[in-house]
């Protein structure tokens, strides 16, 4: 049924644009979906990043709507800005990468804790900062361990 209201919307245009809202990844950001990204999602294929990126937009909101008041924020780097681009095979600049991470920490509190989604090739891993206590952990479901640095 959802493949079936998905095809019939998306083959009406060739994607369909999502506004990200403009504290989501600290600057304002759209991403675009396509027909082989509700492709990926129904076939359970690979997750492509404009997925992940819709993923964070709802997490983000209910988090951001739904939550109590509490003393530290959730913070979210755009997996695009680091993950290797998965259409085209090629690794980022690292250069480039970590400068789209140090930009987003650079306006963070010190009780934060910052996601960070990442596709090395085929799986998806979450790096995970919490600066209150200077710890990074590195999520990863195919690991025979998680371990924090």
């Amino acid at each position: 049924m959802t493949a079936i209201m998905a095809d019939g919307q998306v083959t009406k245009v060739d994607s369909i644009k999502v506004q990200c809202e403009n504290d989501l990844f600290g600057y304002e950001n759209y991403t675009y979906l396509i027909w082989d990204d509700f492709e990926a999602v129904l076939t359970l294929d690979e997750l492509t990043d404009a997925v992940v990126v819709f993923y964070v937009m709802v997490l983000f909101t209910k988090i951001k709507y739904g939550l109590p008041e509490r003393d530290h924020v959730i913070f979210f780097v755009n997996s695009a800005v680091i993950s290797p681009s998965t259409c085209k095979g090629k690794s980022k600049n690292i250069y480039d990468a970590s400068r789209g991470v140090a930009d987003r920490l650079s306006t963070r509190k010190s009780n934060d804790i910052t996601l960070l989604p990442y596709n090395p090739r085929r799986h998806w891993v979450l790096g995970v900062l919490y600066m209150k206590s200077d710890t990074c952990y590195y999520l990863d479901s195919l690991s025979s361990g998680n371990f924090d640095m």
